[in-house]
């Protein structure tokens, strides 16, 4: 790795060439610096903001891993995603072998005689695509297995009986980012604040990302690289937006259609063992092995791990409540959580789904960012069509932490061999933006 110090425009400012340049350092961009180096890449870097990730959307997200998707890619990376979680020598360093807190407690998805065919359709895929411990359940099957759960307008639903649940999102990440650091992958905590391009219009390539280090913006680095990979989940879209301004036509070069949608999660503490229901009927409190619950309205909860009593729950808001958000107010927004999306929409489901409920009260609650893909909501995987050396792995739409372990070994295949080895995702390529082909997901929570 070439590094070297010059001085411009009174700034101090240091050069660095490497081979590879992940570009957002959370569970995607790890995942990816990880299974190159995993499969024999050298001189990786990784360029992370914040590498306390105190605002990184992973860290702030309710933590799920499902197999329960419609789009049969989606349920094969989930396959790959749970047993990674479970496999204890892909995290060991000097002996040392963390706990993910990886809770095997599955997704429980709710649904009413309107959309029982979405739900069976989706079971079906899920089956065709090797998830089959993903159990169909009867009304009656909800009532015995679920006790807590008032079932009244629900007449069936689907439970993940292993490999889906919840794990922690820090413990993961660190984890993953240990593991690349020890088979000598860099991490350089600066932002992304420039770049260029060179090339002609159809066929551009990135000459060098420039970077403020974070501790002192007033220094920076200007890195070049043969491969750029653009991990840089919510704030993906501007990334490629602002290299495209260092050329003379940047309509030549399209646009990345993902930025910062807000996500909020609300802790709750229920204090009622019991309840009566409108319906006659006694229900006990949901206990600490609780799957996570996707009611039909959207609005999911959980257990909060190790913490009886206490839940976290959110929802995605309406479209029309759900604004993008540019560098002018995206911080700003992180600082204000919409409590009106639990009054009006989270706590009317929860008390009608878990008359324990009723007597919950809210404790904390945080934002954090989907990258949200605002095309289909699906991760786009694959080569930028215009920029030749910049490979996408983002907008996820708040399902990057789960799909992160087989993004990284999809994209290390891409860039070290040309091609899938393990998992066609060519489906999820960048391709299908430019020519206006989405793939909808339906398992949308």
């Amino acid at each position: 790795m070439l590094a070297s110090r010059v001085l411009r425009r009174g700034m101090a400012t240091s050069t660095k060439k490497v081979d590879y340049l992940v570009i957002g350092g959370g569970p995607v961009g790890s995942s990816i610096a990880y299974h190159l180096a995993l499969n024999g890449a050298k001189n990786i870097a990784v360029l992370e903001q914040d590498l306390s990730y105190r605002t990184a959307s992973a860290m702030l997200s309710a933590g799920g891993i499902r197999q329960q998707f419609s789009v049969p890619e989606n349920v094969k990376m989930q396959v790959y995603g749970a047993d990674f979680l479970r496999n204890k020598e892909a995290f060991t360093v000097d002996g040392e072998v963390p706990d993910l807190q990886f809770h095997e407690n599955g997704y429980l998805f709710l649904t009413g005689e309107r959309s029982e065919h979405i739900l069976k359709e989706n079971y079906q895929t899920q089956q065709d695509s090797g998830a089959t411990w993903i159990k169909m359940m009867t009304k009656a099957e909800l009532e015995k297995n679920f006790p807590w759960l008032n079932t009244d307008d629900i007449t069936m639903g689907t439970f993940g009986t292993k490999n889906e649940g919840y794990f922690d999102p820090w413990l993961f990440v660190s984890a993953v980012k240990k593991k690349a650091q020890a088979m000598g992958v860099e991490y350089i905590e600066a932002k992304a604040v420039g770049g260029s391009l060179t090339g002609a219009a159809g066929s551009y390539n990135i000459d060098h990302i420039t970077a403020a280090f974070t501790k002192n913006p007033s220094e920076t680095v200007s890195i070049q690289a043969g491969q750029y990979i653009n991990s840089a989940g919510a704030w993906s879209g501007r990334l490629v937006k602002n290299l495209s301004q260092s050329i003379s036509n940047p309509a030549s070069v399209h646009v990345l259609p993902v930025n910062p949608r807000k996500r909020c999660i609300f802790s709750l503490h229920c204090r009622a063992e019991t309840a009566k229901a409108e319906n006659g009927k006694e229900y006990p409190m949901p206990p600490s092995n609780t799957p996570l619950v996707v009611d039909p309205s959207g609005a999911y909860f959980r257990p909060e791990i190790g913490r009886p009593g206490h839940f976290i729950a959110g929802v995605s808001p309406p479209e029309e409540q759900d604004p993008e958000y540019n560098e002018d107010n995206d911080a700003d927004a992180l600082r204000h959580v919409d409590h009106h999306l639990f009054e009006e929409l989270i706590w009317p489901a929860l008390y009608e789904r878990v008359p324990t409920f009723q007597e919950i009260k809210v404790t904390s609650s945080w934002a954090g960012f989907y990258d949200y893909n605002s095309v289909d909501q699906n991760a786009i995987i694959g080569p930028h069509s215009e920029i030749k050396n910049m490979m996408l792995c983002t907008g996820f739409s708040g399902h990057g932490l789960m799909q992160s372990p087989a993004a990284g070994r999809t994209v290390s295949e891409l860039l070290l061999h040309q091609k899938y080895l393990t998992l066609d995702l060519s489906r999820f390529s960048f391709e299908r933006i430019v020519a206006k082909k989405p793939i909808f997901e339906t398992g949308i929570v």
